[in-house]
């Protein structure tokens, strides 16, 4: 299957904003407001989501099995988003979004912050779905990003990043969530350490990985279930790492970590004050870290 999908099947890039879109719409207290991103959903995919029965069948923790799935993946984009916001205030003018698929950051957000370049990068499949989806809609300008067309496993980053006009002598923020999984380890590692050689220090990245760590049996089932959906999606995982590996991987590619979270830090930010039983169900790292000075 192609990464955009095949058949009645969605790519997990564009099944990610169904479900993210059903949660905003549809949750008591979204983690992220996707509700204008709507629009860029096919016509009969917009119908089952404004209807509520999407939202039923995936993002309701009370009748969806994959709904603590979706949690993590929530939980992860909006601890992202916040860490952006920060070096925003702080006067950071680029901002990467890697593995973007249809991540709307930069669509939500561009308008609001005109002094800061947003790139997107990701697999050139997807982006050129994404970028008919935003022609059909009538995306302004003012709302796109500079769109990177990278396949992390075969392409250079840094050539990319050089030819779309990223400054590697200014501040950035790199988020790359919900990505790693998909990848090699080696894919992985080659990425970090084209950043950590393009990008000035102090530069921030925002990450998030599978942890090879062992699960309850709750979480067995649940990692069960996202096996199955990625499977049908003929986009296996193919990478897990131990904190202990993904800190050192860091630090040997030019990284210094600032925070790591687990699955109870991002409940007491994010879910603690939920009562419909939204929460991670599998163990969650995301790791805020600095480039380090040469």
């Amino acid at each position: 299957m192609a990464k955009t999908g095949h058949a009645d099947k969605h790519g997990t890039a564009e099944d990610a904003l169904i479900s993210r879109v059903a949660h905003a719409l549809h949750a008591e207290s979204p983690l992220i407001d996707e509700s204008n991103s709507l629009p860029l959903l096919r016509p009969e995919d917009r119908e089952v989501v404004v209807s509520g029965e999407l939202y039923r069948q995936r993002c309701d923790p009370s009748t969806s099995p994959i709904a603590p799935i979706l949690a993590g993946g929530l939980a992860s984009l909006r601890f992202a988003e916040d860490v952006a916001h920060a070096c925003f205030q702080r006067s950071v003018g680029q901002s990467v979004c890697l593995g973007a698929g249809f991540d709307t950051f930069a669509f939500r957000q561009r308008e609001a912050n005109p002094e800061v370049v947003f790139f997107e990068v990701d697999h050139p499949d997807v982006q050129a779905l994404k970028r008919e989806r935003f022609d059909e809609v009538g995306v302004p300008d003012s709302r796109r990003p500079v769109f990177v067309a990278v396949d992390f496993e075969t392409m250079s980053l840094i050539d990319a990043l050089d030819g779309a006009g990223f400054d590697p002598g200014a501040l950035a923020v790199f988020s790359w969530m919900n990505t790693l999984p998909y990848l090699t380890r080696e894919a992985t590692e080659s990425t970090l350490t084209q950043l950590a050689s393009r990008t000035t220090s102090s530069s921030t990245l925002v990450v998030n990985y599978a942890s090879d760590l062992p699960y309850s049996e709750a979480q067995q089932k649940v990692a069960h279930t996202l096996a199955q959906v990625t499977g049908e999606r003929r986009e296996p995982l193919r990478s897990q790492w131990t904190p202990e590996e993904f800190e050192t991987l860091l630090e040997r590619t030019g990284f210094e970590v600032v925070e790591h979270l687990d699955e109870q830090d991002l409940m007491a930010r994010y879910f603690s004050d939920r009562s419909d039983g939204l929460a991670p169900g599998l163990p969650a790292r995301v790791v805020n870290a600095r480039r380090r000075a040469s």
